[in-house]
């Protein structure tokens, strides 16, 4: 399985914790329109959804982003945290083979009534 440079990084990107795209175009010092690009193909694979937040507090999980969102969320206007689907974990998980005895964090989502193992060592 192969996959884009830049798809792989906002995978890799939002491991560890729930990660903002804004973040990942200037932690890996990408342009915008290449993130944009991937980010809307995650989206549109369902490898990728957002927990959107409105300036009320009121939070709306798996939310897929149209392209314009995405620009939005990369130009700070947009305040969401992105993560992995299970579909876009699995997918991560055939790229990388990860050693599941390295994973260390969980974390349980009280509103969801979940509890998830979210990171690893890499």
């Amino acid at each position: 399985m192969t996959i884009h440079k830049v798809e792989y990084l906002l995978l890799f990107s939002v491991l560890k914790d729930g990660e903002f795209l804004k973040n990942v175009a200037s932690d890996w010092r990408l342009c915008h329109t290449e993130v944009a690009a991937a980010s809307d193909r995650l989206f549109q694979n369902g490898d990728i959804l957002v927990l959107l937040t409105t300036k009320e507090g009121v939070r709306t999980p798996d939310v897929v982003l149209t392209l314009s969102q995405i620009k939005a969320a990369l130009d700070g206007k947009l305040n969401m945290g992105y993560y992995l689907s299970p579909q876009g974990g699995a997918r991560w998980e055939a790229l990388c083979c990860p050693d599941w005895n390295w994973f260390y964090q969980q974390s349980t989502s009280y509103e969801r009534r979940e509890s998830y193992i979210i990171c690893s060592r890499i």
